[in-house]
């Protein structure tokens, strides 16, 4: 429904609309191993001749992941992303680059593609890796592909994350501190400092 049809509604019919819309929540785990794995990594070979390309193993990565959900009573939530809204590292600057993060669990770790989620069946994003060949903090965001969202300095970090969709969906929020050791890349953590799901009232 349009946000200028919503408007005209009486307020009784308006009421029953917003509380049936799709609303979503972020959540994490620092104990589950859906939400910190430490994974192999690997690489696709080129073609050779007449041999075909295979995946060979380069080394391991440590993962965060964020998992979100849509509690509403009875829609769906269309076009659903989660946005890293912000980097922010004490004493330092902070990155205020909104990008999409990618979807966990698929082939790579490029989906960007926004998706549709389904009450009470959650899904898991990718929130950033540090592999032990390269010993850098990378969030998994569009913009690291272009060579942000990353960094290479021990310490604490504090990204802001935001759920949103395009069907009237009413957004969640994260905020979470991530422990970052450039020495030790297995030592990468993550902590809820705030999260929120709030309706959107325009």
């Amino acid at each position: 429904m349009p946000f200028e049809s919503l408007l005209s509604l009486p307020l009784i019919e308006k009421a029953a609309v917003m509380l049936g819309r799709p609303k979503l929540i972020l959540s994490y785990d620092d104990t589950s191993s859906n939400n910190r794995e430490i994974v192999p990594e690997v690489a696709r070979t080129a073609p050779h001749g007449n041999i075909p390309p295979f995946l060979i193993r380069t080394g391991e990565a440590a993962y965060l992941r964020v998992d979100v959900e849509n509690i509403g009573r009875s829609k769906q939530a269309e076009g659903c992303q989660v946005f890293v809204t912000s980097i922010s590292q004490s004493g330092g600057a902070i990155v205020r680059v909104g990008s999409p993060l990618s979807w966990a669990h698929s082939d790579d770790d490029a989906d960007f593609e926004p998706r549709t989620l389904f009450v009470a069946v959650p899904q898991t994003v990718n929130l950033c890796k540090v592999s032990n060949a390269r010993n850098a903090l990378v969030f998994m965001s569009q913009f690291a592909a272009r060579g942000g969202h990353t960094f290479d300095a021990t310490g604490d970090y504090v990204v802001t994350l935001r759920a949103v969709g395009t069907n009237f969906v009413s957004p969640g929020e994260m905020t979470l501190a991530i422990h970052f050791h450039v020495d030790d890349f297995s030592k990468l953590r993550g902590e809820i400092v705030d999260v929120r799901g709030a309706y959107r009232t325009a």
